[in-house]
């Protein structure tokens, strides 16, 4: 009995250390993008992306070159989308496939269901025979005394239509009154309850909130911006004001990518030339220590308690 009980926790154990192991590979394993991009002056820009995860696990490429656009995505060596020609052949050889199948399939349950009905012995029941025996005389007899009821009871309505009493008309008003009361009864409600809102949402320390916010961003940014940049990029927007807000931007970033690549802002004129390539990768398990920090808050957590109880 213990021996049993022995390799069933050994079984356990090793499932637990794989479950462990393959959600450590997801939030640790990097998502490697790299993209290059090309754009002279009234020319229309080339560029392509590439995505791996795993090591060739998962596979996504785009590019625009040519002014054709062209995308795929593979998993694990299999192509699973795409805009390639062969690849929308081998798709609609598949579905054509698929349906010749759905189609015999389709053929064979009729011809089966066809066999049953031709085995089944065909019976009439004595009630649908009497009903197509019945005689003609008594059809008309049973349609005339139809009418006839039918006449009476429209009759009887008519006379029995009376005009509504001084009683009902008073009852009538009072409903009336009562349904304004009671909309304005509503009305005061809404307006308190939107009032108590406001003074819920005065309470939230909203500064503190959006200096949390303000650092999310940032590290946020930190970590998904390319590793690696290199190329330069001509630029100028219709104000001269816009340019030098971009380029104030662009300053932040200066001392990471300065050594390799050049910005060059053209406050005369509205253009916009690169060329420049990248590296960057993306950690699952980064954006989840950032949602932690989040909600490690104090003031967050209220606000969503708040939320789920309302």
């Amino acid at each position: 009995m213990l021996h049993v009980l022995f390799i069933l926790l050994k079984i356990l154990g090793i499932l637990l250390l794989l479950l462990v192991g393959v959600l450590l590979l997801v939030l640790l394993a990097p998502l490697r993008y790299s993209f290059k991009l090309e754009k002279e002056e009234q020319v229309s820009p080339e560029f392509s992306v590439r995505v791996t995860w795993l090591c060739w696990l998962f596979y996504f490429k785009a590019s625009y070159i040519e002014k054709v656009f062209d995308y795929r995505i593979r998993i694990l060596g299999h192509q699973i989308a795409g805009n390639q020609k062969e690849f929308l052949e081998k798709q609609k050889k598949k579905a054509e496939k698929a349906q010749e199948k759905r189609r015999k399939e389709k053929e064979n349950r009729k011809k089966e269901s066809q066999k049953k009905e031709k085995e089944l012995p065909v019976t009439i029941s004595e009630e649908k025979v009497s009903a197509t025996e019945k005689p003609e005389e008594d059809l008309l007899k049973e349609k005339e005394s139809e009418g006839s009821y039918s006449g009476e009871s429209v009759t009887d309505a008519a006379s029995h239509k009376e005009l509504p009493t001084e009683k009902q008309v008073k009852e009538k008003t009072n409903n009336s009154s009562k349904r304004k009361g009671s909309f304005f009864k509503k009305g005061k409600a809404r307006i308190k309850s939107l009032k108590d809102a406001k003074s819920n949402l005065d309470q939230f320390p909203w500064r503190e909130w959006l200096e949390l916010g303000k650092d999310i961003v940032i590290r946020f940014f930190k970590h998904v911006l390319p590793q690696k940049l290199r190329g330069t990029i001509t630029f100028g927007c219709s104000d001269p004001a816009y340019t030098g807000y971009v380029t104030g931007i662009a300053a932040v970033f200066y001392p990471k990518y300065g050594e390799n690549f050049s910005l060059y802002p053209d406050f005369e004129r509205k253009v916009f030339a690169a060329q420049c390539e990248g590296k960057g990768r993306i950690r699952l398990g980064y954006i989840l220590v950032l949602v932690v920090s989040i909600l490690r808050e104090k003031s967050v957590r209220i606000m969503i308690k708040r939320m789920i109880l309302d």
